[in-house]
Parts: C-alpha cells; structure tokens; sequence
C-alpha cells in the first residue's frame, strides 16, 4: 500500500491511473455499517450468450458444448474443494470493498458498478468491474477490470494473460472505450496492487468474435467442430486439458460415434 504521508498525485506521476485513487480510499474507515458480499449462480450457465468472462479463450468445439442447448445440461463441472469456494469468496470481496470504498470517497456512483454490458451483433453480456468516469489523469472515463493473485502469481506476474487481455478489450469494443485498466490486488499481505493498462485490440477482437461466429454456426448446422486445440497441443484423452474440461465426457461419446 501507499504510505500513509504519500501525496496522491506523487503517485499518480507514475503513470497509474486507478491504484493511487483506491489505495487512498483504503486507507480510511469504512462509512457503511454493512457490506453485502453478492455469490450470484454465472449468467453464462443459465442463458446461451457469450460471456467475456468465460468463453475468450476456450476453442470452438468447447464452446459448441458449453452453449448447444443440446449438451448444455450434460457437461461435468470439476468438483471443487471448500479452500477453492473460499479462494473464489475471497475474490469477490475484494471486489465489493474496493467499489464500495471508492463510491464512499464520490469516485464512482451505483451506475458505474458492474455495469452490464451486452453486443447484439457477438450474442454476448457480461459485467464490468467498474467504470471510473472522468479519470483526471486520463482525461476520459476508464473502464476496470478487477483481478486478484496469490502473493506467489503476483509477484511473477509482470504483464496480464491473454484471457485478461480478451476479457477486457471485448468490454472496452462493447463501451465504446479505447483504453482500460486491469487492477491486480494481492490477495494476502501486504496486499500490494499494481495495474496494466490496456489499449483496445483490433486483431485480438476479431480472433474472438470471428471464433465465437464459427461457433453460432456450428450450432445452427448441429455440427460438432473439428478436435480441440490447446494453443498448439491437440486435447487427449487423459491429458490435462482433457481432465478440466467440462465436455470431455460428451465430447468423448460423439468422437466415438462419428
């Protein structure tokens, strides 16, 4: 964190556009005598959209099945163990404090948190962290994405992931923006942040959306994708990448039967 003598606009020099404003209002006591820490069931299991949050970087024969109505009730979710359900709590208290504190100093208001976000044209919705209108060093409003790390992950993590990246840039092309911050907080002392900022990717948006067109047509024509392809790796039976998917079972079944 800043320490406690910093001035604010010492650190904004720095080029952070979003960390100083939070560390600072971190500093103070919470005004709200309560806190209401949301654990709502993922949209993205309820409904056939695609979300930002989930469906960047799975391949397209992962994604026919996790949005074919046909095979959406059959695909197996990896068991989780209660450290995981408390890692993921965790996470979304962080989220909660930090927009609730940055309300509380006049930064943000309700509208600019978790702000739904939809695409007609790309079949998608998803949330935004939040929006920090008016940026003063920006000069424009910014749109953030929240992450948290493990003091381990943090310490190594010296730019953000693809899957970060994607997820971010498809909510700036659906807002309107050019520009946007992924915020990482250490989730376990001394809780450090750091932030990367991010300009909108042309390319990186139409790999997404030309994936998830191929995807919508395949469903339309009931045709299941060619084999997955993790990066340059073909997904095998028993590999790692065949046992965190949730449609390795069904996908198995049609492999055997076409």
């Amino acid at each position: 964190m800043v320490a406690a003598g910093t001035d604010l606009f010492q650190e904004l020099s720095t080029g952070s556009l979003i960390a100083p404003y939070v560390e600072l209002a971190l500093r103070k006591e919470i005004i709200a005598e309560s806190i209401n820490i949301p654990f709502p069931d993922h949209a993205s299991r309820r409904d056939f959209l695609f979300h930002p949050s989930t469906h960047c970087y799975p391949d397209e024969r992962q994604l026919y099945y996790m949005l074919h109505p046909r095979y959406r009730g059959k695909l197996v979710s990896r068991k989780r163990a209660g450290m995981d359900y408390l890692s993921l709590m965790q996470g979304t208290i962080f989220h909660v404090i930090i927009q609730t504190k940055l309300k509380e100093d006049g930064w943000i208001n309700d509208e600019h948190i978790e702000m739904v976000l939809n695409s007609e044209e790309h079949h998608g919705t998803g949330h935004l962290d939040f929006l920090f209108p008016n940026n003063p060093l920006a000069g424009k409003d910014i749109p953030v994405d929240i992450k948290t790390a493990s003091p381990e992950n943090y310490g190594r993590m010296f730019q953000p992931s693809w899957n970060y990246r994607a997820q971010l840039n498809v909510y700036m092309d659906w807002g309107g923006w050019d520009e946007g911050v992924i915020l990482v907080v250490e989730a376990g002392r001394p809780f450090r942040m750091k932030e990367f900022r991010i300009e909108r990717d042309e390319l990186l948006l139409h790999s997404i959306y030309s994936k998830w067109k191929r995807v919508r047509e395949y469903i339309d024509r009931n045709e299941v994708p060619p084999v997955c392809q993790i990066g340059e790796t073909t997904c095998k039976v028993g590999s790692n990448s065949y046992k965190n998917c949730p449609a390795r079972q069904i996908c198995a079944i049609n492999d055997e039967h076409s």
